[in-house]
């Protein structure tokens, strides 16, 4: 009797191991199957010019192993260009920058700005239906330097001011300006901030870790302030003077649905504007739009990606005769009216 049981037991000990063991092959190959652009993404803290815009978030951000951030498709174009665009017939992801057109070829996985083209290190990621960018590789698009610790992201944008500043002692981080406020994080001597601005309160600044906390500390505390960057002016003012009479009008043939259907299209034909505009030495650009026919969206798309290559030389668009542009997008864009 004692036998049998011995060989049940050993028979139930088997059957618990060779159970283990399917569930871990099974374990294996789900793992296996799973589709490597099908990234678990984190939950972060995303922080934009001085300003923390993680609720503001439509998706999490997420940081991969090498702390490169990918943003949603959607939250780029909330936070760095509304009319972000993703064109089908061309598989590209059209994007614009105050002096820069940026299109993502993602079937090469190459950038191209302007006249230049960068190969991608990293593509798209897909989480859950959404496409996620590798914002990382967008930074001489954006004119933005990222910076990342542990699961905190901060941007700034290279066109806004940058100051930082040394810590000459252990400090704490307050969340008033009061000694006796809470403590947000222990900030140790030698650590570099953010200088956000004077508090309101004598003796004390608003700073910002790279941890992603803001708060407040006494002014003493930190060694000289070192200015990284001014403001810089906005390229959307122009200083060179309208002459529609020097200037190079765009050929009414060209403006049609058919000639402005596609990126590449619409890419070489703003290119052959700018070399015109160079080789004329004129900075004006004149679209008469009387008796045009074109589709409103495609028109809209050219002068969007138009706008940037003539503001790289200092350029400048003006539209006469309008009757299908709308005011709204005249005004966002500043188009000069004639």
């Amino acid at each position: 009797m004692k036998k049998k049981k011995k060989i049940n037991k050993k028979k139930f000990i088997k059957r618990i191991i060779q159970l283990v063991l399917i569930i871990a092959i099974i374990i294996l190959v789900i793992k296996i199957l799973t589709p490597k652009n099908e990234e678990k993404i984190k939950t972060s803290k995303l922080i934009v010019n001085n300003v923390d815009i993680t609720k503001t978030l439509e998706s999490d951000m997420y940081i991969d192993a090498e702390n490169d951030v990918y943003l949603s498709t959607n939250d780029i174009k909330n936070i760095f260009d509304k009319d972000l665009y993703y064109e089908e017939s061309s598989n590209k992801i059209i994007s614009t920058c105050r002096a820069k057109v940026g299109a993502i070829d993602l079937n090469s996985n190459i950038l191209e700005i302007n006249s230049a083209s960068i190969v991608l290190s990293k593509g798209l990621l897909t989480y859950e239906s959404k496409q996620y960018i590798p914002l990382s590789e967008l930074t001489s698009l954006y004119n933005i330097e990222i910076s990342v610790k542990d699961n905190v992201a901060i941007i700034n944008s290279l066109y806004n001011e940058l100051t930082t500043a040394k810590l000459a002692k252990n400090v704490s981080l307050k969340e008033g300006t009061s000694i006796f406020s809470n403590t947000v994080e222990k900030i140790k001597k030698d650590d570099t901030i953010i200088f956000i601005e004077n508090a309101e309160k004598s003796g004390w600044i608003k700073v910002l870790t790279y941890n992603g906390n803001f708060g407040y500390i006494k002014e003493n505390a930190i060694t000289e302030k070192n200015q990284i960057r001014l403001n810089m002016e906005d390229d959307n003012s122009n200083s060179n003077p309208i002459d529609l009479e020097n200037s190079i009008e765009i050929n009414k043939k060209d403006l049609t649905t058919a000639k402005l259907e596609n990126f590449d299209k619409r890419r070489t034909l703003a290119s052959d504007l700018v070399n015109k505009m160079i080789s004329k030495e004129t900075f004006t650009v004149k679209m008469n739009l009387k008796d045009v026919n074109v589709e409103n969206e495609k028109l809209e798309r050219f002068i969007i990606e138009l706008l940037p290559r003539i503001k790289e030389i200092g350029g400048t668009l003006v539209v006469t005769n309008n009757s299908i542009l709308g005011q709204d997008f005249l005004t966002y864009n500043k188009i000069q009216i004639n």
